[in-house]
């Protein structure tokens, strides 16, 4: 059995060390889990809890959350991920939370650090509210994928369907790619 050797998650095996990909958001390493377990069937085996949350309450079960946390993705498998699409009904958030209303922040991407360990992603489609009082903070991240070279949109969002919604992710990728352009 390996043995932890430090916080930055290194193994040791038969006196060879192994890095450990660290993730910073959870649930971005959810998505990519989801690209890689769920979609293109390389992350085996797939996790299947097989529990209920008869409560309905939109907590995430326990044991599939502590799996999915401790879950090390081989750094090989992280370069095939080239498009993140979340959707209420993707198996990793229903292995999690069964019947999740689409409500709350469980599944949304707060931060886009983990770009970096995915050098080949080209697009991400996020969760996102759908109310414009909510803080523009967490629009900012759609401007950050954008200066990293990512087409990014926010799951259920249309310019005709939620436009105040579409044009203020709109302005903070604009923002961003203006501020690319006038650092060169």
């Amino acid at each position: 059995m390996p043995e932890k050797t430090g916080v930055n998650s290194t193994l040791k095996k038969k006196n060879k060390y192994i890095m450990k990909t660290q993730f910073k958001d959870f649930s971005f390493k959810l998505a990519v889990i989801q690209v890689l377990m769920y979609d293109k069937k390389l992350l085996k085996p797939a996790y299947r809890s097989n529990a209920s949350n008869p409560k309905q309450d939109n907590k995430m079960i326990p044991r599939a959350k502590k799996y999915f946390m401790e879950l090390d993705i081989p750094a090989e498998l992280l370069l095939k991920v080239e498009e993140i699409e979340q959707d209420p009904n993707n198996d990793v958030v229903r292995e999690l939370i069964p019947i999740w209303d689409g409500q709350g922040e469980e599944f949304t991407i707060k931060s886009t650090e983990d770009v970096k360990l995915l050098p080949n992603l080209k697009k991400v489609t996020i969760f996102t509210g759908d109310a414009i009082n909510e803080i523009d903070e967490q629009y900012i991240k759609f401007g950050e994928f954008a200066a990293k070279g990512i087409e990014a949109y926010g799951y259920g969002v249309s310019k005709r369907g939620t436009p105040t919604v579409y044009n203020q992710i709109e302005k903070f990728k604009k923002a961003a790619l203006d501020k690319m352009k006038a650092k060169k």
